[in-house]
């Protein structure tokens, strides 16, 4: 609670620039509820306000050059069953989607996805994000689209979430990658993105977790897994096709070289498809990577921060750091974010300045210290809080975790 205080008090001596409206999203329009549907909302909000979703599903949105914060209420379930593009957003301006499903009908024909031309910063966190799907002979089946794609995009930060075909793989009609990164940077930290299953009937190659052209994306403690390569039915062929790989490269004319940096991640390429009959072997299994393309290790272990979000002054909230026996532990605290790598530390700097740190100890035996207290009152109904931690060990040095956004509510907000 000392802790908690201090940052406080920290954080009070800034201005809170970034702060907004909140909007509350209901598909039942219950009591407190601005809008019973996304779009209305994200067209009346602006710069810096926040909408908060209720239990419910909505349509997609499409949002230009808009810095807002899209997140799921606490104890919600929220899907949305249209695609998520945000494009053009600003230098300096800030997006947030967290806790929502993106599953798309089958209506849908853009990626589920979409992040385009932008220079500000976009933030995924704690999201699922499948590929339009239909229910077709008693089950769900995938249908084409693409999952994900971010083009263009100087600054885009995923957090524990799930892109591709993770669970439905196994019913698709047709597939895609999991994730396609163009002209981009991308920090992604313990997140899965498995990329679509090969179409069985034509013994179709299974398709990559992720496409990498003229980008960098740096993952931690991430999966990165290629789809199964297509079953023979005897049809079109007796022999099934090899799987996907992990990650798949390719050139960017006049781009960077696409290169991938990896701390503790995996990355494997999908099992083969099977043969049509006779006890014939199945199919190769797909490589690692593919294509022009580097990838190195960091060869540290992931670090982690994690808080309470949303939450209403006065609610109860966790601050945990989560690293190696024995770390020094710092914690970073901003309203603004970054996107920085930082010479002789291994990770990435996302919390903007001013930052505001705490020094809460070393890492203890559970491998986690953790902070309690409660959220104070920034006297503005929302803004988001971004935080990040900082490890130190004589043996791997200095390593930065994820960035974890926060959403601060009044507790006013119904």
């Amino acid at each position: 609670m000392k802790l908690i205080a201090t940052l406080a008090l920290a954080l009070s001596l800034a201005p809170v620039t970034l702060a907004g409206d909140v909007f509350v999203v209901d598909e039942a329009l219950g009591a407190g509820a601005d809008f019973s549907n996304l779009p209305a909302a994200v067209a009346a909000a602006q710069d810096g306000d926040v909408v908060l979703v209720r239990s419910g599903t909505y349509s997609g949105v499409v949002l230009d050059d808009l810095g807002i914060s899209i997140v799921e209420d606490g104890g919600a379930t929220a899907v949305i069953s249209g695609s998520v593009v945000v494009r053009d957003l600003g230098a300096g301006k800030d997006f947030l989607l967290s806790g929502v499903d993106v599953r798309p009908d089958i209506s849908v024909t853009a990626p589920s996805l979409r992040l385009a031309n932008n220079a500000g910063t976009v933030v995924v966190q704690d999201c699922t994000v499948l590929p339009p799907r239909v229910f077709f002979l008693g089950q769900w089946r995938v249908d084409g689209g693409v999952v994900g794609t971010i083009a263009n995009c100087g600054k885009v930060v995923i957090v524990r979430s799930d892109v591709g075909y993770e669970g439905i793989e196994s019913s698709a009609i047709l597939s895609s990658p999991g994730l396609i990164v163009v002209a981009s940077s991308v920090s992604a930290y313990e997140s899965t993105f498995r990329g679509g299953i090969g179409l069985a009937d034509d013994a179709l190659p299974g398709h990559p977790g992720m496409v990498v052209r003229g980008s960098s994306v740096f993952a931690s403690e991430c999966a990165i897994l290629g789809g199964s390569g297509g079953g023979a039915t005897g049809i079109h062929s007796s022999v099934g096709s090899p799987g996907g790989p992990g990650v798949l490269f390719r050139e960017q004319a006049g781009g960077p070289a696409a290169a991938l940096t990896e701390r503790e991640t995996t990355i494997d390429g999908g099992p083969g498809g099977p043969a049509f009959c006779c006890g014939n072997p199945p199919a190769s299994d797909g490589p690692p990577t593919s294509g022009p393309g580097t990838v190195q290790s960091t060869g540290t272990l992931g670090r982690s921060v994690g808080i309470t979000s949303p939450a209403r002054t006065g609610d109860p909230i966790t601050i945990t750091l989560e690293g190696e026996v024995g770390d020094a532990s710092a914690l970073y605290i901003s309203f603004l974010s970054d996107a920085v790598p930082l010479a002789g530390f291994d990770g990435i700097v996302h919390v903007g300045a001013p930052a505001f740190a705490i020094f809460p100890g070393f890492v203890p035996a559970s491998g986690q210290r953790v902070i309690a207290g409660n959220l104070i009152d920034w006297g503005v109904p929302g803004v988001r809080v971004y935080a990040q931690g900082l490890f130190f060990n004589a043996t791997e040095g200095y390593v930065f975790s994820n960035m974890e956004v926060q959403t601060a509510l009044a507790a006013s907000v119904p």
